[in-house]
């Protein structure tokens, strides 16, 4: 476990023996632990009702309420039975462990104390949990993330079939230029295209292991031009890269076309009319570069903004706008590669700057 993690674990000791009680307090102390200690069951269960501890250590023999008693009591609670309990109990009290294990705890450690055992235990049990929070935390998020994607997919499908029954039975009498139809199909597809796109990148974002590159930004900023050509063509955009070379940022290639995809088509969709003008250019100082887009729409509120990229995907996701929610997974993408993302206003002109960092010259991950 990271020095980070260990510093942020909240352990209560729970023992009615005060040299217990100090000994495991010095040995979690100086291993950076957090630690609450309590002398009976009873004192145990008021502090967890204050302020729930990521796991207890728990002695079976007290007083008043014993460890097995104290054990039920929580485990009883929706609010605390998810708590991870380990015993502490006596090396030839086999009938002792039985019952701990019964009431639900997840491991004992047994007297007298032996701090590599205690340590290990603690450091095995803190980093699983943290590992099925983070696993039922990207579960969550990729659920919510496929309800809201097949809800997406619907309408442009459905106006998809509208506009390609009209072509097909009344090709001969349209009143209308038929081009005007087959735009209509060409965006109904890539916004099916983008709600698929956005579910993939949420599922390469939950792996554990990604591995960067050196990334060719100007090559990834014409492949997202490519893509957008329809756009462009129908606002008869004109986009200029103003810096003459691009420092050799790290990242993946795919998340950072992602980016540029949605900084283009925001700035095509935000022009306040035909021929909008886009520059797009880099900053780089101190291993990080800043890569920028400047767009000629109008300026946009700090209130705005915020509702654009403010969003939490694990439980915000339901009834979020298709451009929000673009927002989001491209902040996600940029933070899992080390970067920011944000809003600036323009050193002259008007218009918006989007931009994004990203480390340069060493990988961060």
């Amino acid at each position: 476990m990271s020095d980070t993690v260990q510093a942020s674990a909240d352990l209560l000791i729970v023992d009615d023996t005060p040299v217990n009680l100090d000994i495991l307090k010095l040995v979690l102390t100086r291993a950076r632990y957090q630690v609450r200690t309590a002398t009976n069951g009873l004192e145990a269960l008021r502090q967890v009702e204050m302020a729930k501890p990521d796991l207890i250590l728990l002695d079976i023999v007290m007083p008043e309420l014993n460890g097995i008693a104290t054990c039920k009591a929580l485990k009883e609670d929706p609010n605390t039975r998810d708590i991870p309990i380990i015993f502490i109990t006596s090396l030839d009290e086999v009938e002792q462990k039985v019952q701990g294990f019964q009431a639900g705890a997840i491991d004992y450690i047994t007297k007298p104390f032996q701090k590599e055992e205690v340590l290990a235990r603690i450091h095995n049990h803190l980093q699983l949990i943290r590992q099925q929070q983070q696993l039922s935390q990207q579960n969550l998020l990729l659920s919510n993330f496929a309800h809201i994607a097949a809800k997406d997919l619907k309408s442009p499908l459905i106006r998809m079939a509208g506009f390609t029954k009209i072509l097909l039975k009344d090709w001969t009498v349209l009143s209308t230029n038929p081009q005007m139809y087959v735009q209509e199909i060409e965006e109904s597809r890539f916004k099916m295209l983008a709600s698929i796109e956005n579910l993939l990148l949420l599922e390469d974002i939950r792996k554990p292991h990604i591995k960067f590159q050196h990334l060719a930004m100007r090559e990834l900023i014409q492949e997202a031009r490519l893509q957008l050509n329809y756009l462009i063509d129908k606002y008869q955009a004109r986009i200029q890269i103003t810096s003459p070379s691009f420092p050799t940022a790290i990242g993946h290639p795919s998340w950072v076309t992602k980016i540029w995809d949605v900084f283009l088509r925001h700035a095509l969709t935000q022009s306040s009319g035909l021929s909008p003008q886009i520059e797009i250019g880099v900053h780089s100082a101190d291993k990080v570069a800043q890569f920028w887009l400047h767009d000629q729409g109008p300026t946009l509120s700090n209130s705005y903004w915020h509702s654009l990229t403010s969003v939490d995907l694990t439980t915000q996701l339901d009834g979020l706008e298709p451009q929000v929610l673009e927002f989001a997974v491209i902040k996600a993408l940029i933070q899992r590669m080390g970067g920011t993302l944000g809003l600036e206003p323009p050193s002259k002109g008007t218009g918006n700057v989007l931009f994004f960092t990203l480390p340069i010259e060493t990988a961060r991950r």
